[in-house]
């Protein structure tokens, strides 16, 4: 999780993950020189959960540097990404595992749901791509996953990321969408 400045939704996100139905996870919080008070709740979960790392950058590198380094630190077999003010549901990290274990797939894409005056409605842009399960599919098969730009709703095989060279653009906004068209390129 790359966090800069967002104090006011960091403990929604946290308890997001913390909260999953799967519970093995290794949680990275990458603390992108918060001023905000954001260090000091995420030092409070590294405490209570040893599933929560807290790492600090030194300097401000925005969050293709902070998922880099989660990326280069991480231990586990697949790597997901959340950021700081999003929220997964309960069961969203153990639907995508079981697609990926399933199908033995490199990516799995879940659903996106916004928040609209305090009712979760779907995403346009994921509405029709999502009516129907779909496995094992690419942009070849469903060019339009190419619009699904975003990390947050992925789970990725770290084989895949790291066999791949895989690695998020430094020093730019909606870098995900960098990364995204050459992890759906590979798949």
């Amino acid at each position: 999780m790359p966090i800069y400045n967002v104090a006011p939704y960091l403990e929604i996100a946290l308890n997001s993950v913390a909260n999953q139905t799967h519970k093995n996870l290794e949680i990275l919080m990458v603390d992108d020189v918060s001023d905000d008070g954001s260090e000091v709740i995420m030092a409070a979960y590294a405490e209570k959960d040893p599933r929560f790392r807290h790492i600090r950058l030194t300097t401000n590198g925005g969050s293709g540097a902070a998922r880099n380094l989660a990326i280069a630190q991480a231990r586990g077999s697949y790597l997901g990404f959340l950021d700081g003010d999003d929220v997964f549901t309960p069961h969203a990290i153990a639907r995508l595992l079981t697609s990926l274990e399933a199908t033995g797939a490199d990516l799995a894409v879940g659903h996106v749901m916004r928040n609209r005056g305090g009712e979760l409605v779907s995403s346009r842009l994921h509405r029709e791509y999502f009516a129907t399960k779909r496995l094992r599919t690419s942009i070849v098969e469903l060019p339009e996953l190419v619009y699904d730009t975003t990390v947050w709703n992925k789970l990725f095989r770290t084989s895949f990321w790291r066999d791949n060279t895989l690695a998020f653009p430094e020093g730019v906004l909606y870098q995900d969408m960098v990364v995204m068209a050459d992890a759906y390129a590979l798949n």
